[in-house]
């Protein structure tokens, strides 16, 4: 299949600022007959309330500008929308999505797993997006080819008004096996990457930071391409925002992050793809769960985060349990991944479910698998 491209714009992505206002209130303290040497004694003022007056956020795992064939126009996968500006949250997936050439054999465009999330609450708004199972395949007006692939592309952001009262920022990327042209792509961790190859131009961990008073978005696309000045897009795209005003309160409970995807060999030897994320966000459970075994036809997706523990014995692995659908039947899952360096180099997922099935395999190394497990430091808001 070729995917054709004509001339069109760029994909662009605007932050819109604003500026909030700090709030501030004073008391006076009642006369006590102090002694002489205290009549100037000052009362201290206390914090001003918190209050937030807008959150905003969006994630998209796929979009593709600028095609003409198979379809004209663009391709969006799994998209949030807009977070409303009063919070909540909005959730985005889709698998097995391919898209064929005439010969009906040849993958143009496909995905096993794409998730978007996005949600709005207390002191920071968090966006995540993935992608698991990528493959794409462009044909140029010149007539050449340009192939890129990924066992995994994932993005997070979040936006918060820290402990302090400060508005903050942060954003960070997983990818695993990144190709482009079969050419393996060192991915440095860096924000704002750039990767020049014939007819391709990507930016990988592109970030958009802008903090103000009482104010912080970001912007963060894994990977930003341009094929050859006439196909744009990103993949792993998310946006996070918050304005508020004051000091929050003091938080006084527990913190943890995991996200990851990729694809393990299932009990009858086929592919078994997954993206997973799990935590523990101001002092309840986060995260979600898609796991599909295509040799199995088994297809899971969580509804509920139920627990999440440090395995004991290794700090690097986590423990985390899910209520499901399996197949669309209620059951629970109990996954365990672990995130033994960078980027997947021995990393492991393995998933148990109440129907008995099992399995689980290494995403790094020599051993089938790939994909990638990352541990995060708590983003601001998250933490004690």
């Amino acid at each position: 299949m070729k995917l054709i491209t004509s001339r069109g714009s760029s994909l662009l992505a605007a932050l819109l600022l604003g500026a909030g206002a700090l709030l501030g209130a004073t008391f006076a303290s009642a006369k006590t007959n102090p002694p002489a040497n205290n009549k100037n004694k000052t009362v201290p003022t206390p914090a001003p309330a918190f209050t937030v007056s807008a959150y905003s956020g969006h994630a998209t795992a796929l979009r593709i500008e600028g095609l003409e064939q198979p379809v004209s126009g663009t391709i969006v996968l799994a998209a949030t929308g807009a977070l409303p500006n009063t919070g909540g949250s909005l959730e985005a997936h889709e698998s097995d999505y391919y898209l064929y050439g005439s010969d009906g054999v040849t993958v143009g465009l496909g995905v096993e797993m794409a998730h978007a999330t996005t949600v709005g609450m207390g002191t920071e708004t968090n966006s995540d997006s993935s992608l698991t199972g990528f493959q794409v395949l462009f044909a140029t007006e010149d007539g050449d080819r340009v192939s890129i692939t990924a066992d995994y592309i994932g993005a997070s952001a979040t936006a918060a008004i820290a402990s302090d009262g400060t508005a903050t920022a942060q954003g960070s990327v997983s990818i695993s096996n990144l190709r482009v042209n079969g050419e393996l792509i060192v991915v440095t961790g860096e924000p704002n990457q750039v990767v020049e190859r014939p007819d391709v131009h990507l930016v990988i961990n592109k970030q958009v930071i802008i903090t103000v008073e009482g104010q912080a978005d970001i912007m963060v696309s894994a990977i930003d391409f341009e094929i050859c000045g006439c196909m744009f897009g990103g993949w792993g795209v998310v946006y996070a925002g918050i304005t508020g005003s004051g000091t929050p309160p003091p938080e006084t409970h527990d913190c943890g992050k995991l996200t990851g995807g990729g694809w393990i060999v299932g009990p009858s030897g086929a592919k078994a793809t997954f993206a997973v994320s799990g935590g523990i966000r101001r002092g309840e459970f986060w995260g979600h769960l898609n796991y599909n075994d295509h040799g199995a036809g088994l297809k899971v997706k969580s509804t509920r985060v139920t627990g999440f523990t440090t395995k004991p014995g290794d700090h690097d692995c986590r423990i985390i349990s899910y209520d499901v659908e399996i197949n669309g039947l209620p059951g629970t899952a109990v996954v365990e991944a672990c995130d033994h360096g960078e980027p997947g180099r021995n990393d492991t997922f393995s998933i148990r479910l109440s129907t008995g099935y099992a399995a689980g395999g290494s995403l790094g190394g020599n051993g089938p698998g790939g994909g990638n497990i990352q541990l995060h430091k708590c983003p601001p808001g998250w933490e004690k």
